[in-house]
């Protein structure tokens, strides 16, 4: 019996002992709840000012952040854009944009955000993200933009340019030409209305395309004009009339051309007709300088020797003479023909009054005989290339028989005779004359050339050279050659 009372007492403090347990138990369990409740509501509250656990708004973290903490995060890297303007040609034109006014307007987007979230619901953002993206609107300051954009050299050269045709006579090219300011003008008003929009839209850049953004004025009336008259003066200016002087071409430039014709007021005269008017007295002056160019007869010549100096020859019968008033003629009655300025070269050989055997300023040309009486020596060029050369003995300057200086021509070609003079008679193999009795021959007489035989023992004028130079000379020359005596 007293066990059975040991035991119910010992299940009743079992129960007891379990009883309690379970209150401890439920009280932890309220506890805890109340904890976390209190931690959630905690949390919550503080949501309800706050982005939502896992926020993100365009690429930007922003749990936990205040609306306007947001805003400016967000807007951090807003920055004025880079706008650029690219030519036809590819030309990449970046505007200056350091005194440009611009602004980002994001309104309430991203505190509508914050509003749009539940404060109580932040534990769904733990598995997944919560990602927005907020467009904010762009401003720029029109004007700004507009000085920036008239500050790129093409456009501020387009706009000093004044809409006009401006013909004018150009020092530097010798001729007359024009500046066209009515063709391919930049459309500066549609160029600069679509850069804008583009900028304002998020485009910042602004291809200018030819057919888009450039345009040609119609000329007015006096414009028009100035384009007939500049037709009329080029059509005459470019002259295809060539001087075919042998060694030289003179090519009529457009200044050539121009020079023959009268003026008034800085343009070429012109008739009712619209037709140029020849200046006679420019056309005679021309000519006149002409000859003097290329007239050598009876002018000193400055002659480069074998020896290698500069030599100044005078006198002698050989040279050119131009004819001038074929020449006039022929100018006056040509200048203004349209087949003189058809693009198609005109060669004129002038008319002369006396030939040399070379046409040119240099008209002893690239093959002829020089004497140097000095050197006692003669030499002969074909082509600038020395073929022969030999010593001579000259004319006898003890009894003033002096050879006679100057340029001449071969003047004749003789086998075999004799040469007659006021004293003396000589039979030679070999007779070149170039002047009367003054010649080239070969002198079998003798033994010796060259030296200071002339001074004493000299010829009566003439070259005498050996005999079998006197053969290769004689085979080799032509009548008119130059011939070139000096000292």
């Amino acid at each position: 019996m007293k066990y059975l009372m040991v035991m119910i007492l010992q299940q009743e403090n079992n129960i007891n002992r379990r009883k309690k347990i379970i209150r401890i138990s439920i009280i932890c369990l309220v506890a805890v709840f109340l904890f976390m409740l209190t931690c959630y509501m905690g949390i919550s509250i503080y949501y309800l000012n706050h982005f939502s656990y896992n926020t993100w708004i365009n690429g930007y973290y922003c749990t936990g952040l205040t609306a306007e903490e947001a805003l400016k995060l967000v807007s951090s890297e807003d920055v004025v854009p880079s706008v650029c303007v690219i030519r036809q040609d590819g030309t990449v034109y970046t505007l200056d944009m350091s005194d440009v006014e611009y602004s980002y307007d994001y309104g309430n987007t991203v505190s509508d955000i914050l509003d749009s979230q539940s404060a109580f619901a932040w534990l769904g953002g733990l598995g997944n993200a919560r990602n927005y993206s907020v467009n904010p609107i762009f401003s720029i300051a029109e004007d700004d933009l507009m000085k920036t954009f008239d500050a790129l050299d093409f456009v501020a050269e387009e706009l000093s340019r004044k809409p006009e045709f401006i013909l004018y006579f150009s020092e530097d090219e010798g001729k007359y030409t024009y500046v066209n300011n009515l063709v391919h003008r930049l459309d500066h008003d549609k160029a600069f209305n679509d850069l804008y929009m583009g900028v304002l839209n998020g485009n910042n850049s602004l291809t200018l395309d030819e057919s888009v953004y450039y345009l040609d004025y119609a000329p007015d009336s006096l414009q028009t004009k100035s384009m007939e008259r500049f037709d009329r003066i080029d059509a005459y200016q470019n002259c295809d009339l060539i001087y075919d002087m042998g060694s030289e071409l003179i090519y009529f430039t457009p200044e050539t051309a121009l020079s023959f014709l009268v003026m008034e007021n800085g343009y070429p005269k012109e008739d009712e007709a619209h037709n140029f008017i020849i200046d006679d007295e420019k056309v005679l002056e021309w000519v006149a300088s002409l000859c003097e160019e290329y007239d050598t007869f009876e002018k000193t010549r400055e002659f480069k020797s074998t020896r290698g100096d500069i030599v100044e020859v005078e006198g002698g019968t050989y040279g050119t003479l131009l004819n001038p008033e074929p020449e006039i003629e022929y100018l006056t009655s040509i200048l203004l023909d349209s087949s003189l300025h058809d693009g198609v070269a005109d060669y004129h050989v002038p008319e002369y009054l006396m030939t040399a055997y070379a046409r040119g300023k240099n008209d002893i040309g690239p093959t002829y005989i020089e004497v140097d009486l000095t050197t006692q020596h003669l030499y002969y060029y074909e082509n600038y290339v020395l073929v022969l050369d030999t010593d001579i003995v000259s004319g006898n300057l003890r009894t003033r028989n002096d050879t006679l200086q100057g340029t001449f021509s071969v003047i004749g070609k003789e086998e075999n005779r004799y040469i007659i003079g006021v004293d003396f008679t000589s039979f030679v193999n070999y007779w070149m004359p170039y002047f009367k009795n003054f010649g080239i021959n070969d002198s079998t007489w003798r033994e010796e050339y060259g030296g200071e035989i002339y001074k004493t023992q000299g010829s009566h004028g003439q070259i005498n050279i050996p005999l079998e130079v006197a053969e290769e000379l004689f085979e080799r020359i032509e009548i008119g050659i130059p011939i070139v005596v000096f000292y």
